[in-house]
């Protein structure tokens, strides 16, 4: 038997897809658009313009490499598990290094391929004087060591996880766990002016970006060998988390995603996870007379509630921060550090709401469709209305709790803004992130309806659940990045007034929802009148039922319009 045949295969499978040169040259004239609109809005030296356009490309990358193992490789092995072939590859002669990695190389050949793809257009910036050889160099060994670990720690929960879901949500969580805490830690050493060892720091990715750029090296003298270090850790739990997943995939056993089910004193099976199903029954039946699918969905399939604690730490968290800044007599830069504390931990519990939603939205109708569930479903007096409408309710009713929160931090951090920057001094810069947060705090609502519009349609749309999830995560979350992204770039470069940056900044954020709204329109359509056709697998042309729902409504008065919507 040859070395390695599963990852020979894999890449004899790769080099004759044609979507991997389309993706490649997709991912190059990405970066060349970045670095033209930073060369168009830029008024500096050639220099200056080369940094910046050498740090936008640099968080992009690192957000790309920080996400690569949940969106990709979580899955690899639970599928295998899901479909009952995992004991198939164990028949034949392969190792568990084998099968670790052919499903290593089937899953991260394109994601590593795309990020090297971009590294040339990093390096443009070094023929204009803005970064040095060395920095460009710690920059590259960054990037792909933080995918390599996003990888290999996606790889280690597929093997360990029982589903899919279960897999996603451990990954984001010690993702999650590992960027944020060594920050945090220090953050709270900072108010004791003491400083985390520089073998600790260099454990999270997020620090290990900042300690490679030279700006921040010649600002910090921990930076160097907490980089040091980094390289090492990242380095070393790549390694140790694909041996881990070769040495334990033999000890995972096919069939394992069925739920323990214990029995109670009078010999009646009961699900550990909903001992109270009984109490649920009698106490939410006025949903089951309302909505069956409802109650379903709100009853025996509730959402998980680490996702739950995690997003309320975070948005309280937040306010906790801003009430910090506003009401204790602080001095120094410990106002600033506060608030632009409060700001990430914001930025990153809303985030973590709509990676959240968009997993719950996502595997909703899809476990349901890949079960036969659906299709028994479809059977009863419930309507396809009924259907979604249950599925929408139940989403909805999750989400709201989080975004009373998030709309909360948002106030308290536009509040603590004003009382510690607008005080004397007041700039565009000042004026334009106020606006952000008030703009991010009202956008949150259609921001969930959107997520799980959209979600519901791919769970029914991908036969993967992996491909599900990150179809949703795309279309969710991209256009919101790309417009902050360049309104960062814009206001850096142009230097606007107060009034313009405001124009700016709502111009932009309103531009990045067009195609979010597109898709959450074509997907009410289709849930509305292909819910039976999708769900059967079959074809649904979009365009032609938008087509004929433009000349109904066309058709109707204001007055057949109201009472249709009421």
């Amino acid at each position: 038997m040859n070395f390695l045949p599963i990852v020979q295969r894999e890449l004899l499978v790769a080099a004759r897809g044609a979507m991997v040169r389309w993706q490649r040259f997709g991912a190059v004239a990405v970066g060349v658009i970045v670095f033209l609109v930073v060369v168009a809005v830029s008024r500096g030296k050639p220099k200056d313009i080369g940094t910046t356009t050498f740090v936008a490309l640099s968080v992009l990358l690192w957000l790309y490499a920080w996400l690569s193992g949940p969106l990709h490789t979580v899955d690899a092995l639970t599928r295998e598990r899901r479909e009952a072939t995992l004991g198939l590859l164990f028949l034949t002669d392969l190792r568990g290094y084998d099968v670790v990695l052919g499903k290593l190389a089937a899953t991260a050949l394109l994601n590593v391929m795309l990020l090297v793809g971009v590294l040339p257009v990093m390096a443009v910036p070094l023929a204009m004087g803005g970064v040095s050889v060395a920095e460009f160099g710690r920059l590259a060994l960054t990037l792909l060591l933080v995918q390599g670990f996003s990888l290999s720690l996606g790889m280690l929960c597929s093997t360990l996880a029982r589903d899919f879901w279960s897999s996603v949500r451990t990954a984001l969580g010690v993702l999650l766990t590992v960027t944020l805490l060594p920050p945090a830690i220090q953050l709270a050493l900072d108010f004791w002016k003491l400083k985390l060892p520089a073998a600790l720091l260099g454990t999270s990715p997020a620090l290990q970006l900042l300690h490679a750029f030279d700006d921040y090296r010649r600002l910090h003298v921990e930076a160097a060998p907490a980089w040091s270090w980094g390289v090492w850790w990242l380095a070393g739990g790549s390694l140790v988390g694909l041996s881990l997943s070769a040495l334990l995939l033999r000890w995972r056993r096919d069939g394992e995603d069925a739920r323990p089910i214990a029995a109670n004193e009078r010999g009646r099976s009961v699900d550990p996870l909903h001992p109270l199903t009984g109490w649920r029954h009698v106490h939410w039946a006025a949903w089951l007379e309302e909505n069956p699918y409802y109650w379903l969905q709100r009853t025996c399939r509730s959402s998980r509630r680490g996702s739950t604690w995690v997003i309320n730490g975070l948005a309280v968290g937040a306010i906790l921060l801003a009430g910090l800044a506003c009401f204790f007599p602080l001095t120094g830069g410990v106002f600033e550090t506060l608030i632009m504390s409060s700001i990430a931990t914001g930025i990153i519990a809303h985030q973590c709401l709509k990676l959240a939603l968009s997993l719950e939205a996502s595997r909703r109708l899809g476990e349901d469709r890949r079960t036969g569930a659906l299709e028994m479903v479809l059977t009863t007096p419930l309507s396809d209305a009924w259907i979604v409408a249950g599925c929408h309710g139940a989403l909805w009713s999750w989400a709201r709790r989080h975004l009373l929160l998030l709309a909360m931090a948002g106030i308290a951090q536009a509040v603590a803004f004003g009382w510690v920057f607008c005080r004397d001094d007041v700039s565009a810069n000042d004026y334009a992130f106020l606006t952000m947060f008030l703009a991010g705090a009202a956008m949150a609502w259609p921001d969930t309806e959107c997520a799980i519009w959209i979600g519901l349609r791919m769970s029914l749309r991908e036969a993967d659940p992996i491909k599900a999830f990150r179809a949703t995560v795309w279309r969710i979350l991209t256009p919101g990045w790309l417009a902050g992204g360049l309104f960062l770039l814009l206001v850096s470069g142009l230097q606007p007034s107060p009034i313009f940056a405001v124009v700016l900044y709502l111009v932009l954020y309103l531009a990045a929802y067009v195609p979010i709204l597109w898709q959450t329109r074509r997907a009410r359509i289709d849930l509305t009148h292909g819910f039976r056709a999708i769900a059967a697998g079959a074809g649904f042309d979009t365009s032609r039922h938008e087509l004929a729902e433009d000349f109904r409504r066309a058709a109707m008065t204001w007055e057949d319009r109201w009472f249709t919507r009421r």
